[in-house]
């Protein structure tokens, strides 16, 4: 999926909402071989974003109605969007708005040459949630939250298909202790049928680390359980193309407390070793000799043929 129609939107249970999230998160268009090219662009999300946007530089654009006493003017599709939200009226309202007209043939124009030559995109960063249960995705369009529902604006593709085949390098919750595996590290789904949601649910489990030198690291696990809708044959759209995560914390608390034996315990260890090869050589020394003594027996009796 090309890096002009990915977006990253997190939000939680207890109605805190980060769409469009553009702060600590990178972007890096790769080429159809799945490597950076060297004439294509990295930077910040935030400052991509916002590269060949219609801005009014001179005097104050109007919002068309939205203005309040701290936004008086809207200079860019996105503050009219925010302001739009900011007063709860239908976000999808100002596509008929000339500056944001201009935004949305802009997408349109950097998807269509990305998608022909079939990008991909690499994302990295990260972002803070609260320890309740919530989800992050990465799916096309721009987000929308209109009441309680969540939709992504996919009208700029024209019903494009999109290929949600991805490979995971890394994910943690939190600082990593000294041996820790994710597992979804190196994750890699080449799917036959992309086009669809790709859903990951995991269960995190706040853990405490202590390391012998009594240092402690605050940090999460994670198990995870995952599943594909696809999107059906006729409907590129039915379902919002992407790969979501909802997550969900456990109630209980795992406490790892890193610890070496001492010497005494060593020395127990070693000769309960010694004493147990003792013991099974005398075993098979017994056997030998009972065995030795029995058939030399049968010899002298001439029993033995």
């Amino acid at each position: 999926m090309p890096c002009s129609a990915l977006n990253i939107d997190v939000m939680d249970l207890s109605g805190e909402q980060h769409l469009d999230v553009n702060h600590d998160i990178f972007k890096q268009r790769l080429s159809n071989e799945g490597t950076p090219a060297a004439d294509l662009e990295k930077g910040k999300v935030g400052e991509k974003s916002e590269k060949g946007a219609i801005v009014m530089v001179d005097g104050c654009g109007s919002c068309y109605g939205a203005e309040t006493k701290t936004r008086k003017c809207c200079n860019s599709c996105r503050e009219l969007e925010d302001a739009y939200k900011d007063k709860r009226w239908n976000v999808r309202e100002v596509r008929e708005v000339p500056i944001c007209v201009n935004n949305i043939h802009r997408i349109e124009d950097e998807f269509k040459k990305q998608h022909s030559e079939k990008e991909g995109c690499n994302i990295h960063g990260h972002v803070e949630t609260s320890k309740v249960a919530g989800n992050f995705h990465f799916a096309p369009g721009r987000a929308y939250q209109q009441g309680s529902m969540h939709f992504h604006d996919l009208a700029p593709f024209k019903g494009a298909k999109f290929n949600v085949s991805h490979t995971i390098h890394k994910l943690a919750f939190g600082v990593e202790y000294p041996g820790q595996v994710n597992p979804l590290d190196g994750a890699v789904h080449q799917l036959e049928h992309p086009n669809g949601m790709y859903q990951y649910y995991l269960k995190v489990v706040p853990t405490i680390y202590t390391s012998t030198k009594g240092e402690q690291v605050r940090t999460n696990q994670f198990s995870v359980t995952e599943h594909f809708k696809e999107n059906p044959p006729g409907q590129p759209q039915a379902v919002v193309p992407g790969v979501f995560f909802f997550y969900d914390f456990s109630p209980l608390l795992v406490d790892m407390v890193e610890g070496s034996a001492s010497f005494l315990h060593f020395i127990t260890n070693l000769l309960a070793i010694l004493g147990g090869v003792f013991t099974v050589a005398g075993m098979v020394d017994g056997v030998v000799y009972h065995g030795q003594k029995a058939l030399q027996k049968k010899m002298e009796l001439g029993k033995l043929s």
